[in-house]
């Protein structure tokens, strides 16, 4: 492999091109995928087989091809706590795969690394353990099965299934731990608020990472037209995910309307426990990512904060909720 994808955060970090950054990326973003579609069809996503995106674009971020060498070479001057390297679905992406992080480890020492990978197998997640990867990420994006089948399934004529996804998720829970997989959630897909917590239950349970992503409509992909999600569901989802994560409430213990709306956290003063420094509306996942800007523009509204918020933007998210009626 001599070339590689890098998101545009990461190059203009990189200094492999220039450019304006709103916020820094604290993890460099690779994409092993340079000019060949995805072979799976999902109908969010530009990399998808059907799509008309450019293929340079994964969400509503571009991803300029560089020599991997220097990449590479970049990389083991530049300061980040992390690198992610994006799998797409393509027979010959495993391999690859192999050797970029061969060559990553041994020019950037012990930086962590992470996958994020379609379903494969687990005689490939114990190849990446041995070659230095600490956590993997599992895209299962829908937050129920019909959505799933939908939008990733066999109504896209996509190879993945809800059972093979979770499969999957319990493969690389075997090889890496608890606290090392993180699972990613598209919220906006037509879900319902309630769909996505008892996910997010189901994954923490499993010893597993919840990581919320906004749907972000793209043109070209077949799901150009949808709205993305109401700000204010988001922040439920946000806060009841937080809340989860650290064992504070369960799923049962919240409450919903008959639309599946979270509608009440029973707990006394429950938003009073919480702070600017907790990262209730920052990017969750892997340890060191903050994906800048990945489901909107830096104008907003802000989904995902890329860093700490402020006490006033703190009080504005949890406003944004309206779950809280705060002076």
């Amino acid at each position: 492999m001599q070339s590689i994808r890098v998101s545009y955060g990461t190059a203009v970090k990189l200094k492999l091109m220039k450019g304006l950054l709103q916020a820094e990326p604290t993890t460099a973003y690779l994409l092993l995928n340079n000019d060949a579609r995805c072979d799976a069809n999902c109908a969010f996503c530009p990399q998808a087989r059907s799509s008309l995106t450019d293929i340079s674009y994964l969400s509503r971020i571009s991803w300029p091809s560089f020599k991997l060498k220097d990449v590479v070479d970049a990389l083991k001057r530049a300061c980040f706590a992390r690198i992610c390297i994006q799998l797409v679905n393509r027979k010959d992406v495993l391999r690859e795969s192999f050797n970029v992080i061969k060559k990553l480890r041994e020019s950037c020492g012990n930086i962590a690394i992470s996958v994020s990978s379609p379903p494969i197998g687990e005689e490939y997640y114990l190849v990446w353990r041995e070659l230095g990867v600490d956590m993997v990420g599992v895209s299962l994006d829908a937050a129920n099965q019909k959505i799933f089948d939908k939008v990733k399934g066999f109504a896209v004529k996509g190879p993945y299934t809800w059972e093979g996804c979770w499969r999957a998720l319990n493969e690389t829970l075997e090889v890496f731990g608890k606290g090392k997989v993180s699972v990613h959630l598209i919220v906006g897909l037509g879900e319902s608020e309630y769909d996505v917590c008892s996910v997010i239950q189901k994954v923490v349970d499993l010893g597993a990472v919840p990581s919320l992503f906004a749907f972000t409509p793209v043109k070209g992909t077949a799901l150009e037209h949808m709205q993305r999600p109401h700000l204010d569901s988001y922040r439920r989802i946000q806060i009841a995910r937080h809340l989860i994560a650290k064992r504070v409430v369960r799923v049962e213990d919240l409450v919903f309307n008959d639309e599946g709306r979270l509608i009440e956290i029973p707990l006394k003063d429950w938003w009073k426990a919480l702070n600017s420094n907790d990262g209730v509306f920052t990017t969750c996942g892997c340890p060191g990512c903050n994906r800048p800007f990945y489901n909107e523009e830096p104008k907003g509204p802000i989904y995902n904060y890329p860093y700490l918020l402020s006490d006033e933007e703190f009080v504005k998210a949890l406003r944004e909720s309206l779950l809280v009626k705060m002076p």
